[in-house]
């Protein structure tokens, strides 16, 4: 009976010891799991902050191309406006100097027509003094 008791004694002990053995085996495989779990964890986190990162800097490029866009625009446009302002400008001075050629026309032909022509001598109202003797 002792035999018996002491197989039966060894093969608990055998069965407690490989149960040690393998609930060892499954916390290393527990611990291995957690962390692989855990740098999957970081390393998705990681990606999103770079993800983040890449979209604040294309907003931030998008937002300097656009004020870039806006500026040459802008310069483009006050050019433009330059331009009309100085093409005004220089039709308004031309108008002023007909307007100024047309009255003293007016005022050299009322003169002339004061004055006698002589024969075989047109009047020319684009002429600007009357004509001289020869």
């Amino acid at each position: 009976k002792e035999a018996g008791d002491a197989a039966a004694q060894e093969a608990q002990e055998a069965a407690e010891s490989e149960l040690k053995q393998r609930r060892k085996r499954e916390a290393r495989a527990s611990r291995r799991l957690r962390d692989e779990i855990g740098a999957h964890v970081r390393q998705r986190d990681e990606h999103a902050a770079f993800v983040e990162q890449l979209r604040a800097e294309k907003e931030t490029n998008d937002k300097a191309d656009a004020r870039r866009v806006n500026a040459e625009g802008l310069r483009r446009l006050r050019e433009r406006d330059q331009k009309l302002v100085k093409g005004a400008l220089e039709r308004k001075r031309e108008r002023g100097r007909v307007v100024v050629e047309q009255q003293e026309r007016a005022e050299l032909l009322k003169l002339k027509g004061n004055r006698a022509t002589p024969r075989g001598v047109e009047r020319d109202p684009d002429r600007l003094l009357p004509p001289t003797a020869a």
